[in-house]
């Protein structure tokens, strides 16, 4: 938004932090990461001046900060402010048992605060679908929703300075790969992923002679110690079975 400015909007990024109230300019962090070369970002991190007809946008998920700041945010609304929020997904309440204890609530006090602003913007129709179901759902919530919308998430490779280096055994390991038919199972290592099912359906298939690789890409999550143990002393570790991780774009 900063390279490529909207006609008739200027774009200034804010923060704000749990123990302090208040948004502030975010001017140091454009200047010192270069990202835009303007005297204007030399200034200090100044609280924010906001008016009616602003639109304050959401990109991360900030659970603390949200809760600590929502005073505000429902002031900023009153006086004129279009509040939206980008809303990635319901895991936490859909799935909680695959999350550390606490985030479920977390994640529902974080939802029924953004339930007060303007627009909820989804990373896909499924999660806008979720996430109005789940509003209806919410008997103490006020009748007047916000208004909920999705989009298409996209890819900017080229912009992503993807990581480079192979480890000393690459060539090695991929050769090894080549052998057999190999799957690729990529994502940090968590019960919500899968991992776990994946290896025993694998265990399975060798024990019938299957000649094939399973190969998993990601680090260590939560609540699969038992998972890393298991995979750190299995029987078909670097062999017909591998784990990375942590390894490059490149090698990847």
């Amino acid at each position: 938004l900063l390279k490529s400015p909207i006609e008739g909007y200027k774009t200034q990024p804010i923060y704000a932090t749990p123990d302090k109230p208040g948004y502030y300019c975010a001017n140091s962090y454009i200047y010192n990461n270069n990202l835009i070369n303007s005297a204007e970002y030399q200034q200090k991190n100044s609280p924010i001046i906001y008016n009616s007809g602003d639109i304050f946008l959401g990109l991360d998920l900030q659970h603390q900060v949200i809760i600590a700041q929502q005073d505000l945010l429902r002031e900023m609304r009153n006086d004129g402010v279009y509040i939206s929020f980008i809303v990635y997904d319901l895991l936490p309440i859909l799935m909680p048992h695959n999350f550390p204890e606490g985030v479920e609530e977390v994640h529902k006090q974080w939802l029924t605060i953004l339930a007060d602003m303007d627009h909820l913007l989804c990373i896909s129709n499924s999660v806008a679908n979720e996430l109005a179901d789940w509003l209806c759902s919410q008997k103490h919530l006020s009748k007047a929703q916000p208004k909920i919308s999705w989009f298409h998430l996209g890819a900017d490779i080229e912009n992503s300075i993807p990581s480079t280096g192979l480890p000393q055994q690459a060539e090695q390991i991929l050769a090894q790969l080549m052998t057999q038919p190999s799957f690729l199972c990529v994502g940090t290592l968590e019960p919500r992923k899968g991992q776990t099912q994946t290896l025993n359906a694998f265990e399975i298939l060798w024990e019938q002679n299957f000649e094939g690789c399973l190969v998993l890409v990601g680090k260590q999550g939560w609540k699969v110690d038992d998972l890393v143990k298991r995979i750190e002393n299995h029987p078909e570790i670097n062999k017909r079975f591998f784990w990375f991780d942590s390894i490059s774009d490149e090698f990847l």
